[in-house]
């Protein structure tokens, strides 16, 4: 069995914007620290009068950049030989929570005896994953 893991895209508007407030934030940072000289003296006088406004403000844009790239995903599928389409066992983003060891155990389990094992034929095929005599049963 291979574990294989992958980055879950939140979607190309959520990237945007992700950036876009990424860049707000650095781009605050320069112009707080060693850029208000080229600001409109008004905008410069203030965010020297409110550094906690300021930087507030900009810390603030940072964590609503990292909450729009973060998904939570966490989704297991099972695929019983490489190039097979896999068959989904768990979705944390379908159900809002992490599996127990257990119900991940049991979904790996029935996903595997489900789908057929190329080069292997008979009572085989059905053994399920994680049975007594599995050498992978505890590490599942």
């Amino acid at each position: 069995m291979q574990l294989k893991g992958d980055v879950h895209h939140p979607g190309d508007l959520r990237v945007g914007l992700a950036q876009v407030l990424q860049l707000g934030f650095f781009g605050g940072l320069m112009l707080s620290f060693v850029g208000k000289s080229f600001l409109p003296e008004q905008v410069a006088n203030t965010m020297t009068s409110n550094p906690m406004m300021t930087y507030g403000t900009l810390f603030g844009m940072n964590i609503a950049a990292g909450k729009l790239i973060n998904t939570g995903a966490f989704e297991v599928t099972y695929a019983a030989a490489p190039g097979a389409a896999p068959e989904p066992c768990w979705s944390k983003l379908e159900t809002g929570r992490f599996p127990s060891l257990e119900e991940l155990k049991a979904n790996v389990a029935s996903a595997a005896a489900a789908s057929p094992r190329p080069g292997l034929s008979g009572a085989a095929d059905a053994a399920p994953v994680g049975g007594d005599d599995d050498p992978l049963r505890d590490e599942l």
